[in-house]
């Protein structure tokens, strides 16, 4: 693999290591301004993807922790299935499968598209999810 590719893969990780690690909140916070953060509800900027990290943190008794089970990267993107576990503060779990396509710009992430399912995340979260 050349290295730019491993270079991305490498920036994907290090957002995930992020989350894992500091939480969904820091690890948004380091994109760009101007990214773009694609879902099923919504396309959003780094703001409002703030604002959604933050509605969700709210509702955990643990943080967030991010599996990734494959990753594959091809030219500007990088292409990644993973999976999301949290216990939440009314004692549901929160269990989520993914797939994230990260676009990036030089060293940075500018878009991300996140496919998951929705109405797991409606069913625990409600609307901001």
């Amino acid at each position: 693999m050349n290295s730019d590719l491993s270079r991305a893969k490498q920036m994907v990780r290090e957002f995930f290591d992020l989350a894992n690690k500091d939480g969904l909140e820091a690890a948004v916070a380091i994109l760009p301004d101007d990214c773009i953060w694609w879902n099923a509800k919504t396309v959003t900027d780094r703001e409002g993807i703030l604002e959604v990290a933050r509605s969700v943190t709210q509702q955990l008794a643990e943080p967030l922790s991010f599996t990734i089970l494959t990753m594959t990267a091809e030219d500007d993107r990088v292409a990644v299935e993973a999976q999301s576990s949290a216990l939440l503060t009314n004692g549901s779990r929160y269990a989520n499968q993914y797939h994230f396509l990260f676009f990036l710009r030089g060293d940075e992430i500018a878009r991300v598209n996140e496919h998951c399912d929705t109405d797991h995340a409606v069913s625990i979260f409600g609307a901001l999810a």
